[in-house]
């Protein structure tokens, strides 16, 4: 969205499909090569049952890369009689592990499982961007994400204590209250005020999608950024949408050549427009003024990404490098908070007793300035809301599809089996979350989703002693079967925020409008004859959004 959520170009689940089977021909060549090279590797025979594979190391790794929705609706199938299963990607084994207790066994810190072979392999290469002599000095630093090095490296100069910086930066500045509480209320400031300009009382016809696409996006990502991306680039909500559709095939790491150039175009030129925003940053910022210390201001935006930028500058990493840690963190904010957002207002919004419902423990946060009499909300108290707590942990576990992964650094043993160095491990928090024995309950079966999931009840009394059933939110003792932001220190830093933004805007729109369900659509604007279901063709690697747009009139009222 520029300038309003009609402009946003189409969404990611009305574009082109990951399968191109021309241009798979060449990588599966080279897969078989090192099919049969990986024959004297083959697990024994006491390793778990594994994925049918009528040509092994081939057709899984095909229908992975092609097909994601079928290998996952078979993945699901197979661990519904086993926690253990394998399969080969490529030339890799990878072990798929389910089970609340071999869950947090794989979360649980320990030297035999890492992920930083992943990232050094896949994610800051194809992902990032970063030049091979820049990957070269994180796999050279071997002290850890901790603040106490691993022992052994306790010699590693501070400014090469590369893992560490990355994740204290991320975690300081995205989790921790008094930076977190400033950045949700820019949000919450921009979100609002880009509905001022509506009248009060006029009905008009909006689409969900457009709306969380272009309004919900606009803000959120200006709220980490800032203005300035935006003014340099009035296109920036559509460029980063078309850089979403199509970052799983850059994960696949296929050479810029065989794409005909498009994934890795869009990449660049999404990555150069950040570029060009940390230019003007730089140039523009008073080091010495007023905001060297502010945790928000509108040349970098939020301090995370100020505190980015000078940790790039102070350990010599280049600008192309800046870029694509700023660019990633921006996609990984937005391309799950975004989905999991549009699906909690349609689940509102089809529901009018549910819509009522959290109106009302909305409207319970509204404080009135008793000398203006403007009206504002209470973020705090709207953040502890129960049922609203509820609707978005419920959300979260239907929408959220993500193979958690992990690498097999020294020989271990989860659930019966013993796993070999360099094994890939992957937790399809799908599987868990839709687990019928944690979930399923009278009426409310685990693959529906109830608002009311994850509500307690408890006794309460008042200062009379008389006894009253007070309404709580409840999410104890689930550790392994609800992981919706991974697990372990890994954990995503930024959950925090994507909370506050989806609580946030689900708060300011049930309250400041009236809202009535019009029909489901297709995503070309067509009628649709049933309503949104999981797009699941991203199933297994980001939230799935809904594969149906809902119309909805709705018209201001404060």
């Amino acid at each position: 969205m520029e300038s309003s959520a009609a402009s946003v170009e189409q969404p990611r689940w009305a574009t082109e499909s990951y399968g191109s089977s021309g241009l798979l021909i060449p990588v599966l060549t080279s897969v078989a090569v090192f099919a049969l090279a990986a024959v004297a590797f083959w697990p024994t025979s006491d390793a778990p049952p594994p994925l049918k594979d009528p040509i092994p190391h081939v057709t899984n790794t095909y229908e992975y890369m092609t097909n994601h929705k079928s290998f996952m609706r078979r993945v699901m199938q197979a661990l519904r009689n086993t926690n253990v299963a394998r399969f080969y990607l490529g030339p890799k084994t990878v072990y798929l592990i389910t089970g609340s207790r071999n869950v947090q066994t794989v979360f649980r810190p320990s030297p035999s499982i890492g992920n930083e072979d992943l990232m050094l392999n896949i994610v800051l290469p194809r992902i990032y961007g970063l030049p091979p002599h820049e990957i070269a000095r994180f796999a050279n630093d071997k002290s850890g994400r901790a603040k106490v090095p691993i022992p052994g490296t306790e010699d590693t100069p501070k400014d090469q204590r590369h893992w560490h910086d990355y994740d204290h930066i991320h975690s300081e500045f995205l989790s921790r209250p008094q930076h977190l509480n400033k950045l949700s209320e820019s949000y919450f400031r921009f979100f609002s005020e880009s509905f001022d300009s509506l009248p009060l009382g006029q009905w008009n016809t909006v689409s969900i999608v457009d709306v969380c696409r272009g309004q919900v996006a606009k803000s959120a990502m200006m709220a980490l950024v800032g203005p300035r991306v935006f003014q340099l680039h009035p296109d920036f909500v559509a460029t980063f949408w078309e850089f979403d559709s199509i970052i799983f095939k850059l994960s696949w790491g296929i050479p810029k050549w065989l794409w005909r150039s498009r994934p890795h175009a869009v990449q660049d030129r999404y990555y150069g427009m950040i570029r060009e925003y940390l230019d003007l940053a730089w140039e523009n910022f008073d080091w010495d003024g007023p905001d060297a210390d502010s945790d928000w201001e509108p040349h970098f935006g939020a301090r995370v990404c100020r505190e980015i930028a000078k940790w790039m500058r102070r350990s010599n990493f280049c600008d192309q490098t800046a870029a694509g840690f700023l660019s990633t963190l921006l996609f990984a904010q937005n391309s799950n908070s975004i989905p999991i957002a549009m699906w909690a207002l349609m689940e509102i919004i089809k529901d009018r007793d549910l819509f009522k419902e959290i109106r009302a423990e909305v409207m319970s946060t509204y404080t009135k300035d008793p000398v203006t009499g403007a009206e504002t909300i209470d973020t705090q108290k709207l953040l502890a809301l129960p049922l609203l707590q509820s609707v978005f942990s419920e959300t979260l576990r239907l929408h959220m599809s993500f193979n958690v992964m992990r690498q097999v650094k020294e020989p271990i043993k989860i659930d019966k089996y013993n796993i070999k160095t360099g094994t890939m491990l992957q937790v399809p928090m799908q599987v868990a979350h839709y687990n019928e024995q944690v979930w399923s309950v009278q009426d409310h079966a685990a693959d529906q989703f109830w608002a009311a999931r994850h509500i307690k009840y408890v006794d309460e009394k008042d200062e009379h002693g008389k006894v009253t059933q007070k309404r709580t939110f409840n999410m104890e003792g689930l550790s392994g079967s609800f992981f919706p932001f991974g697990g372990g220190a890994s954990m995503c830093p930024g959950r925090h925020f994507a909370k506050h933004e989806i609580l946030m805007t689900v708060g300011l729109l049930v309250t400041k409008f009236d809202i009535e369900f019009v029909e489901w659509t297709h995503p070309d604007g067509t009628p649709s004859d049933r309503p949104a279901l999981n797009d699941e063709q991203y199933a297994g690697a980001v939230a799935m959004p809904p594969d149906r747009d809902m119309k909805v009139r709705w018209r201001r009222i404060r």
